[in-house]
């Protein structure tokens, strides 16, 4: 598993089990792709974070990984903005 999804799977993990943020906001401002593992460990913090009573959503996405997202219906499930949001980040916001 290369170094980034490695740290993908651990943040995903600590995110769905030692935050209790009422929201959980990605900004995936830096990311230019993401492999089906990926989006896997992302529908399961989705999933995991609904039972929990939480809300998810993704920030900053570019086009390309946008436009993948949608033609998934990802963005139906999902919350997403294109915008990167403010510059600082947010205790419920997880730069991953």
């Amino acid at each position: 598993m290369k170094p980034e999804q490695e740290l993908f799977k651990t943040r995903v993990d600590q995110i769905s089990k030692n935050t209790a943020e009422p929201k959980v906001v990605f900004d995936f401002s830096f990311l230019i792709n993401m492999s089906s593992s990926g989006l896997g460990k992302l529908i399961v913090l989705h999933k995991r974070l609904v039972e929990q009573g939480r809300q998810f959503a993704i920030q900053g996405i570019n086009d390309n990984l946008f436009a993948f997202f949608q033609a998934i219906h990802l963005e139906k499930m999902i919350q997403m903005d294109k915008d990167p949001g403010p510059g600082n980040l947010t205790l419920n916001t997880f730069k991953i």
